[in-house]
């Protein structure tokens, strides 16, 4: 089944220059009209013209109109120059389908070899990543440009819960404007966050950015006395 377009090209100078238009009078130019765009809507006229008349409010069909139509192999009636508008239609929607075909199967073949360029690259990185870190599972792969520093690794070590260690590096940068590296481990040691079931324990970035350090030691908060007491 052909696809129905809502509309055709109108010229006027090729209407009011047809030979056969020039020879009709008014009412039969509004024939004419309005069988053109039965034609174009139902895509051709029966092939009867008191059906025909019938379209045209029974007005008789005039000779002048059923010659400007032709009789085609499935017993319809149609405009040769609407059929070629039609074609041409077509063909135009057609071209434009298939340019965004073309369009979307190039942008997911671009897409496809970008992600697979993108898989590659990260394997590499990550065989370059696992090859030089610690053979420790409990040491997670360092990014390559990361630059964690000897000192932040030795507090990483110290600390309970090992996530996150790339925001903990961050966190612990800033930690060391407000105090140093000695108080941050000391703290570590006896805060009271960080004496209990582990799925409990605040993340590493999470308790430096609170300053952990600071809280009051463990023993302190449960009343036992220190040795000197």
């Amino acid at each position: 089944m052909r696809e129905k377009a809502p509309a055709f090209q109108f010229y006027p100078s090729d209407f009011v220059s047809d030979i056969n238009v020039v020879m009709m009078n008014m009412e039969q130019r509004g024939q004419y009209i309005t069988l053109l765009c039965y034609d174009w809507k139902s895509d051709g006229l029966p092939n009867d013209e008191s059906v025909l008349s019938a379209l045209c409010n029974g007005n008789a069909i005039a000779m002048q109109v059923l010659n400007c139509f032709e009789l085609c192999d499935d017993n319809k009636l149609r405009n040769p120059r609407l059929s070629r508008e039609r074609e041409k239609q077509a063909s135009r929607r057609k071209k434009m389908s298939d340019n965004a075909k073309s369009r979307w199967t190039k942008e997911k073949q671009s897409k496809q070899k970008h992600s697979k360029s993108n898989a590659i690259a990260l394997q590499k990185q990550c065989s370059s990543s696992s090859s030089s870190s610690s053979p420790s599972n409990n040491t997670p792969i360092v990014p390559k440009g990361s630059g964690y520093t000897q000192e932040f690794d030795s507090f990483w070590a110290k600390y309970p819960k090992k996530d996150g260690k790339l925001a903990a590096f961050k966190a612990y940068q800033k930690a060391k404007k407000r105090a140093t590296a000695e108080q941050i481990v000391e703290g570590l040691l006896v805060s009271p966050q960080l004496q209990r079931d582990t799925q409990y324990i605040p993340c590493c970035s999470k308790w430096l950015n609170g300053n952990g350090w600071e809280d009051e030691p463990a023993r302190r908060q449960r009343n036992i006395p220190n040795a000197d007491d």
